[in-house]
Parts: structure tokens; C-alpha cells; sequence
């Protein structure tokens, strides 16, 4: 069983949650960025990035 990880806990404000979904469902924005944004909402949510 894997532990628990020591990274910091991201705390996003709405309104910088709710770019990142906007930025996370784009269909022009280049990739890279969109699986960031997806990550980072992730990793807010509290959902591991392994």
C-alpha cells in the first residue's frame, strides 16, 4: 500500500479552477498546456499525478 505524499496541497481559487476546466476542455489551446491544466486539476482535487 502506497503511503501518503509529501507534496504540498494545491489550493486553487474558483476563479483560477475555473480557467484551468475552461482551458481543460479547449479544443484549440495546444496540448501540453490542456493536460497541465487537467493535471493541475487533479492535483487539487486531491487525486494522485502518478
Amino acid at each position: 500500500m502506497a503511503g501518503k505524499t509529501k507534496r504540498a496541497a494545491l489550493v486553487l481559487m474558483e476563479d483560477q479552477k475555473k480557467m484551468l476546466k475552461e482551458l481543460s476542455r479547449s479544443r484549440t489551446a495546444p496540448a501540453r498546456e490542456i493536460e497541465r491544466a487537467k493535471i493541475l486539476i487533479d492535483y487539487a482535487d486531491g487525486i494522485s499525478i502518478t
